[in-house]
């Protein structure tokens, strides 16, 4: 008796720091996407995309409507990632704050 309680003890352990080590994972994954519509992309990879996400994500966090900073990027190509991470964290955001009720 007493080695199946040390062994239920131990299963249950380990399955809650499986899942307690998911739902810290989870939310760091999802805030910053590596793919678009389930392909993965090169432009995601940039510095312009990965600021486009993070400043989406300050926006939102900070009750502002979306607003794009282009000046801080010179070429059309590195503009473009950023509007592009920007809109797609930008609605993603949006979309959990809803769900949340928020």
């Amino acid at each position: 008796m007493i080695k199946n309680v040390k062994f239920l003890s131990i299963a249950v352990l380990a399955l809650t720091a499986t899942l307690g080590a998911k739902r810290l994972v989870d939310p760091m994954v999802a805030a910053y996407p590596v793919a678009i519509d389930g392909h993965e992309s090169a432009q995601t990879m940039t510095a312009a995309f990965r600021d486009g996400v993070f400043q989406a994500k300050l926006s939102v966090e900070r009750g502002q409507a979306e607003h794009l900073s282009l000046g801080r990027w010179n070429s059309d190509q590195d503009r473009a990632s950023f509007i592009a991470g920007y809109q797609q964290s930008y609605r993603q955001e949006m979309a959990a704050l809803h769900k949340l009720g928020r």
